[in-house]
């Protein structure tokens, strides 16, 4: 049994999944909760009292379910607690108070976690673009099946960019092209990569929302979508778009939806498809094969294929129609048999086995 965290700028996220025989992930447990860790970090460079209070609450709620689940845990922080001055310090509180390790991973680690979640499983030789746009920071990757061979991170997000405009509220013409300026201007640090396959897949929440918005049909937006999609949403009343989506997304939603424009024409994307996987999807799946858990590939189902054009589903939770042999291991609850090897599966019951098993692995 294992449990990804992802604490980020705008919420924090759970899940808990096993191990099936196929090698697929169920999933077990999921939540999500609004406590916007990045709330007034990217203007003040400090994470608030009350905020971290919030956090504190929150975290120690998600690691009583990984202990009663036994899961081994890692739990990852991005842009907001890597960019405040007492990030690290808030890392060691949560530590002590919560009973669980906090790492804070680099943006270029966060990408290599965002892709191996989107793109695991994709065949060897599929180009693909992710784009994953957090709180704080926007991920951009190019793969070659679920190999990174480009990996950014750039420091803009819905939230940093809501608060340095002051554009929870509707947003004027002027305002509007100020932000679109500043995204632009930050985009600017990425090549033009001519790698960059045409047709991108969104995996964060707020990209998601934008595509949803946007998309005339289906799960996919095209540039011309987005652009006026952004448009709309600018001259929205917050009340009027929070009848569409969550109170805390309604606030962050006109920045979101700058971010993807810009990202769009940057990266020269026609269509954005939204995916539902990411960067826990990511963690889960690092955290099996840095265990051995993770045996073979899976081996794509005709559901699988059908899901994205050209892009298989490779998501935790998919379930695949071939099976692949594991090896039995008597010191495993969840295998039998005869194994030479140490048992593998965690009966964790706090912080300090998780901690051992959850060292950070560098960005390749």
């Amino acid at each position: 049994m294992l449990a990804a965290i992802d604490v980020g700028s705008n919420a924090v996220r759970l899940k808990v999944a096993r191990l099936l025989p196929d090698s697929s992930l169920e999933t077990l447990h999921e939540e999500r909760d609004p406590v916007r860790p990045g709330e007034g970090v990217f203007t003040t460079g400090r994470l608030d009292k009350e905020v971290v209070e919030r956090l504190l609450s929150t975290l120690r709620r998600y690691a009583a379910l990984c202990r009663r689940y036994q899961a081994r845990v890692r739990a990852v922080a991005t842009s907001a607690l890597r960019e405040a001055s007492n990030g690290s310090e808030v890392a060691r509180r949560i530590r002590e108070r919560a009973a669980l390790p906090l790492e804070i991973i680099s943006g270029r680690e966060e990408a290599r976690l965002i892709c191996l979640g989107v793109l695991h499983g994709s065949p060897p030789q599929a180009r693909g673009t992710v784009i994953d746009i957090g709180g704080g920071s926007t991920e951009v990757i190019t793969a070659l099946g679920e190999h990174p061979k480009n990996l950014w991170s750039v420091p803009v997000g819905a939230v940093r960019l809501t608060d340095v405009f002051s554009a929870s509220g509707s947003v004027p013409q002027r305002k509007l092209a100020l932000m679109r300026a500043f995204v632009r201007e930050a985009f600017d640090s990425l090549p033009r990569d001519p790698t960059v396959f045409g047709r991108a897949l969104g995996s964060s929440g707020t990209i998601n929302a934008v595509v949803g918005y946007a998309a005339r049909q289906g799960k996919a937006a095209t540039r011309d979508e987005v652009g006026q999609a952004t448009e709309e949403l600018a001259a929205m009343p917050v009340h009027e778009r929070r009848q569409r989506f969550d109170a805390r997304r309604a606030e962050i939603i006109v920045a979101g939806a700058v971010i993807l424009e810009c990202a769009m024409q940057h990266l020269r994307l026609t269509s954005v498809y939204g995916v539902n996987r990411g960067l826990r999807d990511g963690v889960l799946i690092d955290l099996f094969r840095r265990t051995n858990l993770w045996r073979t590939p899976r081996c794509p189902s005709p559901a699988d294929s059908a899901s994205i054009p050209g892009m298989p589903d490779r998501s935790p939770g998919s379930r695949s129609s071939c099976s692949t042999a594991r090896r039995p291991c008597t010191g495993c609850r969840h295998r039998r048999g005869p194994c030479s090897r140490p048992p593998l599966c965690s009966t964790t019951s706090g912080a300090r086995s998780a901690r051992k098993r959850t060292t950070s692995t560098p960005a390749t």
